[in-house]
């Protein structure tokens, strides 16, 4: 682990902050067959943003575009199988936690410091996760705050209803 955190730090960034993930990591660029895994495609099309010539970037109110340098982070060293894929947007460091990728199962699940990673069964497809995520946009659930210039959290829409009688 400590030999991907030292390569990822050692690699030079463009000025614009900019890159694709498979330049950083040796551990998924190396994927034995890489044209016919998901997962490798799903990487490989991540535009990630770089530090320390870039602040971390809102993906959505929630987490942070992918930062590589914070992928395998010394807070979750004791999990080498899983990424720190978007870390949180709250008032914590981003690092500190956030939505973690297992990839060998594909698998995500929303977790902070410390402790150890909730049971597998406990853990969600990235598909199902990140469509979670996509359903909050289309329906209102998150926006642009015109005033504020910012991404936003509607505290409470129809759609909360509804999920709130069903249960």
């Amino acid at each position: 682990m400590a030999a991907t955190s030292t390569a990822i730090s050692q690699v030079s960034y463009p000025y614009d902050g900019r890159h694709r993930l498979l330049d950083l990591s040796t551990e998924v660029a190396e994927f034995s067959n890489p044209e016919s895994s998901p997962l490798y495609h799903f990487l490989s099309l991540l535009d990630t943003i770089s530090l320390p010539h870039s602040r971390f970037i809102p993906l959505i109110p929630e987490i942070y575009q992918p930062v590589p340098e914070v992928f395998w982070g010394d807070t979750f060293s004791y999990e080498p199988g899983v990424i720190l894929l978007y870390g949180q947007n709250n008032a914590d460091s981003p690092m500190d936690g956030g939505l973690f990728l297992d990839l060998q199962t594909y698998k995500v699940v929303w977790h902070w410091s410390p402790g150890l990673f909730p049971a597998s069964e406990k853990w969600v497809s990235l598909e199902f996760a990140l469509k979670a995520q996509l359903d909050k946009w289309e329906s209102g659930k998150f926006y642009w705050d015109t005033d504020m210039q910012s991404l936003a959290i509607e505290r409470w829409i129809e759609a909360d209803l509804t999920n709130s009688l069903v249960a």
